[in-house]
């Protein structure tokens, strides 16, 4: 990209180290930050617990805060995936309940998958109710 290629310019034409060096650390976080929004972005919509915790972890390791990478609205991407996150957590139970009902393998494997993330104690009942239809 254009950023990429000014560098490689600067370097070619003798620019000072020190600011040249600052400069390919900006760039190196910089592209950081950007995978780290790419990768929440990817979490949000798969909506997996797991997915979303470890985006969440990356972005905040490299700096990304609750309000960069806005929406339309002026809701940042790591705001609404922790929004997410807390939503699934919360919703383990309901949505166990609701795969167990439906009886569909997917979304049984799904809503197993996200209890076992969520690391849910309170129903195990309810767990062990799904893996026994699973396996049946």
């Amino acid at each position: 990209d254009e950023l990429s290629l000014c560098l490689d310019a600067a370097r070619r034409v003798d620019v000072d180290p020190g600011v040249l060096a600052r400069a390919e650390e900006m760039f190196i976080n910089m592209k950081a930050r950007e995978q780290a929004a790419l990768d929440l972005a990817n979490a949000y919509e798969t909506g997996l617990i797991r997915d979303l915790r470890d985006a969440i972890s990356k972005a905040r390791s490299v700096g990304v805060v609750s309000v960069d990478f806005a929406d339309a609205s002026g809701q940042g991407l790591l705001k609404k995936a922790m929004a997410k996150l807390d939503a699934a957590e919360d919703s383990v139970f309901a949505d166990l309940r609701t795969a167990i009902d439906a009886g569909s393998v997917p979304k049984l494997q799904r809503a197993l998958a996200q209890a076992q993330e969520a690391d849910v104690d309170d129903d195990r009942s309810l767990v062990q109710e799904a893996e026994v239809k699973l396996a049946a």
